[in-house]
């Protein structure tokens, strides 16, 4: 971190005069413990692209298009558990062969509200998949996400996605 980054105090660490030592400003400079790099390093540019909404479905769409002609998108009845108990999720990875990189998509809970004459959906907490992310959370390299919070970026690092029925039916609506 550089001076500006560093949190210390801002008081003078003694005074300007009559001590015989050196001037100094605060504790944040280089030459105290704890104090900021001089030349630190620094990214080259804002990495964060905003991308536009028909850009990142059709991104989405493409993505698990190709999942689909790699025979690597499976399909399960639901994620409905009574307790979350790895072992049993750890034996379906292994009865369907999948190793590696796995996204698991569940569906989402949703509301309608109307306001001004409008009417929205609008997501509500649902604990319905808790067992389940318990369960998948000690398994390495799995992540669980709503189908309508999907990123692209977590569909390319999956080597497989793995959803419910009711996932790939909002999927499908969210994607058309």
């Amino acid at each position: 971190k550089t001076r500006s980054e560093v949190k210390h105090t801002t008081k003078k660490p003694h005074p300007q005069k009559g001590q015989g030592r050196a001037r100094q400003g605060s504790l944040v400079a280089p030459q105290y413990r704890g104090g900021g790099r001089v030349f630190g390093p620094k990214p080259k540019f804002d990495q964060h692209v905003r991308i536009n909404q028909k850009e990142r479905k059709a991104a989405i769409r493409f993505l698990i298009s190709e999942k689909l002609k790699e025979n690597r998108v499976w399909l399960i009845e639901n994620t409905e558990m009574d307790a979350p108990k790895t072992k049993a999720v750890a034996s379906l990875l292994k009865g369907l062969e999948i190793k590696g990189r796995v996204l698991f998509l569940g569906e989402g809970n949703y509301t309608e509200v109307e306001t001004e004459g409008k009417v929205q959906r609008v997501s509500v907490s649902t604990t319905k998949h808790r067992p389940f992310i318990k369960s998948i959370r000690n398994l390495p390299r799995s992540n669980f996400s709503l189908a309508s919070n999907i990123s692209g970026y977590d569909v390319m690092i999956a080597q497989d996605i793995v959803l419910t029925e009711s996932a790939l039916h909002e999927l499908s609506q969210w994607l058309s």
